[in-house]
């Protein structure tokens, strides 16, 4: 079980939206950045926590958060 407060956000992709994300996570000649914000996106969108998502990516969870609004 899940420890904490849960997130009032909530992302729904599209069917082409989660191609594109998943295009730019095997992209070799994108930013960084970009790339990085993609799959923080991604995670969020499968119902990830925001916790779990900075882990993963390797970011402060204020940047999950950011990029989730």
């Amino acid at each position: 079980m899940a420890r904490g407060r849960t997130s009032a956000l909530v992302i729904q992709l599209s069917s082409t939206e989660q191609e594109t994300l998943a295009r730019w996570q095997r992209s070799t000649t994108l930013a960084a950045g970009l790339v990085r914000r993609g799959r923080i996106i991604w995670l969020l969108a499968e119902g990830h926590s925001l916790s779990q998502v900075a882990q993963v990516v390797g970011v402060q969870r204020s940047v999950v958060r950011k990029w989730a609004k």
